[in-house]
């Protein structure tokens, strides 16, 4: 799943700003909001990421002890 590099790289967005819409990220990325929403639905599905609804938009962030880990692996690099 993380293989992708679009996948990778809403991770990577997910990291640095913490909680993102899916237009949010689509917009950061230069993609389609179904792009987006394609690749947010097999993180989702994988538990990387986690949402919520928020009014009208759904919001995404990293599931909880994935951003750890990820942090954890990133730390000797940093």
């Amino acid at each position: 799943t993380i293989g992708n590099e679009r996948r990778y790289a809403i991770i990577i967005l997910l990291l640095r700003y913490g909680t993102l819409t899916g237009s949010d990220i689509a917009e950061k990325l230069g993609i389609h909001c179904a792009t987006a929403s394609k690749h947010l639905h097999r993180l989702t599905r994988a538990g990387i990421v986690v949402s919520k609804r928020n009014g009208k938009s759904v919001e995404f962030r990293l599931e909880s002890d994935f951003r750890k880990k990820l942090l954890q692996s990133l730390e000797p690099l940093l």
